[in-house]
């Protein structure tokens, strides 16, 4: 369950948009129109930094607040979304988890019609401006997945974490990724925006790629214990290795599609 901000659902509120039935199709008036197809592609790469697919509601803010500035100055909307575009297009070879955190702190740092669509869709709850990284909320419930995960693979059973909990879990993440080292924030932004390709890894790999991984990994041992107790033990654990294991023994993961 999400702890998404208000907003995404507040801005998909009361309003319409105009359904975009091609990439062509004209969304302003006038000989430099702005059109469906760049819509598309920053909701694509929107989608990218946040991590995850955007809300109904996020998607047609973005494209309201794009209109609106487009009508203002086309020649400056177009800059932002080109820079948004070089921004989420991830450096060949880097760790994709880790370059889309980057590239989403230098998207949230810029001042435009995107910013508000962008921290909506993405969630951010701690910025580290001396590395450049922002941990966002799809990055704290990757972790809450994979020590689920981990659970099972214990002896356990899969987690189930209630709102309440995920409100201190959440602030553990936040404390964790505030204080601790570059190599920690690293691996707290290294799972979430990749669990989808955890998963389909997971389910693909054979046993001994999974025993790989159960023995590299520092699970906590399966005790008699709340879901967030144990959620909280990850966290507060070994993070670098959790992520280190998980990588080396199922990577290389992508990132999640829009």
């Amino acid at each position: 369950m999400s702890l998404a901000l208000g907003l995404a659902l507040l801005l998909g509120c009361g309003w319409s948009v105009p359904a975009c039935t091609s990439p062509e199709q004209a969304l302003t008036q006038g000989a430099d129109p702005l059109r469906c197809s760049q819509v598309a592609r920053a909701r694509d790469d929107l989608a990218l930094l946040a991590g995850r697919p955007l809300t109904v509601g996020v998607r047609d803010a973005l494209q309201r607040d794009l209109t609106t500035a487009w009508t203002r100055d086309a020649a400056s909307t177009r800059t932002q979304l080109d820079t948004l575009h070089q921004q989420a297009t991830l450096p060949e070879g880097a760790a994709p988890a880790i370059a889309r955190s980057h590239a989403l702190w230098a998207a949230l740092k810029a001042d435009g019609p995107l910013t508000d669509s962008l921290s909506a869709a993405a969630v951010p709850w701690s910025v580290h401006d001396d590395d450049r990284m922002v941990l966002s909320e799809v990055d704290i419930e990757g972790w809450i997945f994979y020590a689920s995960l981990a659970h099972e693979v214990g002896g356990g059973k899969a987690l189930r974490v209630s709102v309440a909990d995920r409100v201190h879990l959440y602030d553990v993440a936040k404390q964790r990724f505030s204080a601790g080292s570059t190599a920690e924030r690293e691996a707290l932004v290294s799972v979430g925006a990749v669990w989808p390709s955890v998963q389909q890894r997971w389910r693909a790999a054979s046993y001994e790629q999974q025993q790989a991984w159960a023995l590299a990994a520092p699970l906590p041992p399966v005790q008699d214990g709340t879901a967030a107790e144990y959620v909280e033990a990850v966290l507060r654990g070994d993070v670098v290795q959790h992520a280190r294991a998980l990588n080396e023994t199922l990577g290389p993961l992508a990132l999640t599609g829009s």
